[in-house]
């Protein structure tokens, strides 16, 4: 693996020129010091390439962003916006680390470095505060504009790396990193086979074995207990049962309740008319799902992490176990019902 120490990180230093010469000199050394490789526009080679096309490369090959904001406002292209907004713009559309620094006491400055026009002022204004919105910090000297550089760089390197750059000799070795690939993979391999990973889950099918009562052709006598058994599976999917029992076990359930959850889904799905007609009778019990497979398919979510069985809270009147949904089962309920209203909206 590479060591860290050995890394160099692109810096693009975007800002006015001709009014901080100065301070981009105390920058460019201040980077140099946090062993980091400066860019900007004093340093490019001449080139007959567009100039905003070599300023995007530049900006794309660097690891961090820093923009120098004090009381010019600078050259603009034809939209308008200034070279260095537009620098700005492009390293926020990007995602790079942005770090920016502006003039805390513009009245402090000369004429010459003021803007003159009430237009370049307002825009200048504007700038800054878009800049504002984003990790900033005030300077006032070109040395304490240096200090915070080197601040800065420490503090976003440690906290939000960047790949940056290496000699050659400190790289790693190539077949190394292929032989680790391939590790890589065999692992993912052997996780994927593993036992924890064969519950059932997802948009596999489910078979939910029902029983109910019907009562006998001709007629409703007697007590629906009394009703001959019938016994038939509903088959669904594992997602399709959570997504109705999740949100009813945010608080904790015993299984006596999950049942009346179930049998109330099952009887709008599995009983309507169609089953009337089946039976040639209206008179029919609800489904109702066995403690057995009910207790294995409550297990299965347990082993998946997506509920938790807890004991009994104090207010209870049952003391058996009690069902809840687990912290992955809140994020995997939201997952699904993000699906389901992407689709409506479909």
């Amino acid at each position: 693996m590479s060591d860290p120490l050995k890394k160099r990180y692109q810096v693009f230093v975007s800002s006015t020129y001709q009014d901080l010469i100065e301070e981009r000199r105390h920058v460019i050394q201040a980077l140099l010091e946090s062993k980091c490789i400066p860019s900007g526009m004093e340093l490019f080679p001449a080139t007959s390439q567009d100039q905003w096309t070599l300023i995007q490369r530049v900006i794309d090959d660097c690891d961090y962003y820093v923009v120098i904001v004090a009381g010019k406002y600078g050259s603009r292209a034809a939209d308008g916006r200034s070279y260095t907004e537009m620098e700005f713009d492009y390293a926020v559309e990007t995602g790079k680390p942005v770090i920016g620094f502006f003039h805390a006491e513009l009245d402090a400055l000369p004429g010459a470095k003021l803007e003159k026009s009430d237009q370049a002022r307002d825009r200048l204004a504007a700038f800054t505060e878009k800049l504002k919105k984003r990790l900033c910090r005030p300077w006032l000297t070109p040395d304490g504009l240096g200090s915070a550089i080197k601040s800065a760089m420490l503090h976003e390197i440690e906290w939000n790396p960047r790949p940056g750059w290496l000699r050659a000799d400190a790289a790693p070795d190539p077949e190394l990193v292929l032989r680790l690939k391939q590790r890589v993979l065999e692992l993912e391999q052997q996780l994927a086979n593993d036992g924890t990973h064969r519950f059932a889950a997802g948009d596999e099918t489910l078979e939910l074995p029902l029983e109910h009562r019907v009562a006998p052709p001709g007629g409703n006598d007697g007590r629906p207990w009394q009703w001959p058994t019938r016994a038939s599976v509903f088959k669904t999917t594992w997602d399709e049962v959570f997504r109705v029992l999740a949100p009813r076990l945010v608080e904790p359930h015993p299984r006596r309740s999950v049942k009346v959850y179930l049998r109330t889904w099952l009887e709008k799905l599995k009983f309507s008319a169609g089953e009337r007609e089946h039976y040639g009778t209206d008179h029919f019990t609800s489904p109702n799902v066995a403690d057995e497979p009910l207790d294995r398919m409550l297990k299965t979510y347990v082993a998946r992490g997506l509920l938790k069985g807890v004991k009994p809270p104090k207010k209870s009147r049952n003391k058996g176990l009690h069902w809840q949904l687990a912290p992955k089962g809140v994020k995997r309920l939201a997952e699904l019902e993000a699906v389901l209203a992407k689709s409506a909206e479909a």
